[in-house]
């Protein structure tokens, strides 16, 4: 469960970082299955075009672990600390990327109500694809002024102030996804 402290975090800021969420063999296992269904995934591409990013859905008898996580009491605990006890989780992707993205939110339907769990597999660090938040343009009007004001910086992300989750594997990335 989070913290009082946790809670506003993600609520002022738009995410929050659970630092060592998951344990040793817990990293083995989601490893074990990412590598199956990236494998899988890689398999309909061409050798001499790697994609910029692939995803791939886990919620199969091939990936049982990553299949449970949304009924795991850690994640749905935590939906409905911060959503509320009609919280439904919805699914459960994994993906690869490679180069930069642009910036972008997940969601911009505001009708919606929503977050993600983002599990990295790699410490990850600003300079090597630590992923970076607008503190606060989860929120309206903010996002709004972001989204109508990040022009060029769309394609450069250092160009744009922001907050970047240095992870190490274990920890968890749970951020709104507006």
């Amino acid at each position: 469960m989070l913290t009082e402290q946790q809670v506003s975090h993600f609520n002022t800021y738009g995410f929050v970082i659970l630092r060592q969420w998951l344990n040793l063999d817990e990293l083995k296992t989601i490893n074990a299955e990412v590598e199956l269904r990236l494998s899988g995934t890689k398999r309909y591409t061409s050798p001499d075009d790697e994609p910029a990013y692939m995803s791939w859905p886990n919620l199969g008898p091939e990936t049982p672990f990553l299949a449970g996580l949304p009924e795991d009491p850690r994640i749905y605990g935590t939906a409905e600390q911060l959503y509320g006890e009609d919280a439904v989780g919805l699914s459960c992707n994994a993906g690869s990327f490679v180069n930069v993205t642009h910036w972008h939110p997940d969601a911009d339907d505001f009708q919606l109500n929503g977050f993600k769990f983002a599990i990295y597999l790699q410490p990850l660090r600003a300079d090597d694809g630590a992923l970076r938040f607008i503190p606060g343009s989860h929120r309206r009007p903010f996002h709004d002024e972001v989204h109508q004001n990040i022009g060029e910086a769309v394609g450069d992300v250092c160009a744009v102030p922001a907050y970047s989750c240095e992870t190490e594997p274990g920890d968890v990335v749970v951020f709104d996804f507006h």
